[in-house]
């Protein structure tokens, strides 16, 4: 079951705390207020290996993930995927939570975001175990505005994170 969340009209609002994160590029500031994120989609999916996979606590048959779906204003659509254990509901829910705080805002800012989000949603409840789990969520929205600033900028995205690294794969 895929997951929708319309967020352009938001009853919450969040009070930012601008703390500046490390910034890979400029962007001008009239380039940033073009595109905001306004809706946010997530869709379970069950990838099943090869062959299964066995170990000392079971069998595991493939890979649970959630493909994350966000577009812009302006029509820009980003992907980015996230492991979807321990459940994807979980991490949809999650998602849909993190979703609220992206609302009206720019995907050129993501590092910002991402930081705002992880204070908002875990740093500020006291729960000190969570960086591994947040990211785990996080990473596929970061991956989504990435994939966003590298279509309007019409650039790979590995050439915004400082470019290629090795010539084949």
């Amino acid at each position: 079951v895929g997951s929708e969340m319309c967020i352009r009209d938001s009853p919450l609002k969040i009070a930012f705390y601008y703390s500046r994160g490390c910034e890979f590029f400029s962007v001008p500031i009239k380039e940033r207020e073009q595109k905001f994120c306004f809706k946010v989609k997530t869709k379970p999916l069950f990838v099943p290996y090869k062959e299964p996979f066995r170990w000392a606590q079971g069998e595991i048959t493939g890979a649970s993930v959630v493909l994350v779906e966000i577009s812009t204003d302006e029509g820009i659509v980003g992907y980015g995927e996230c492991i979807g254990t321990p459940t994807a509901a979980g991490l949809q829910a999650f998602i849909a939570e993190a979703a609220v705080i992206l609302s009206g805002q720019s995907p050129f800012d993501n590092t910002r975001l991402i930081m705002e989000a992880y204070r908002v949603m875990f740093q500020s409840q006291g729960t000190t175990s969570a960086p591994r789990f947040a990211r785990q969520i996080f990473a596929g929205l970061e991956m989504a505005m990435w994939d966003i600033v590298g279509k309007a900028r019409n650039s790979p995205v590995h050439q915004l994170l400082g470019g290629a690294v090795r010539d084949h794969v």
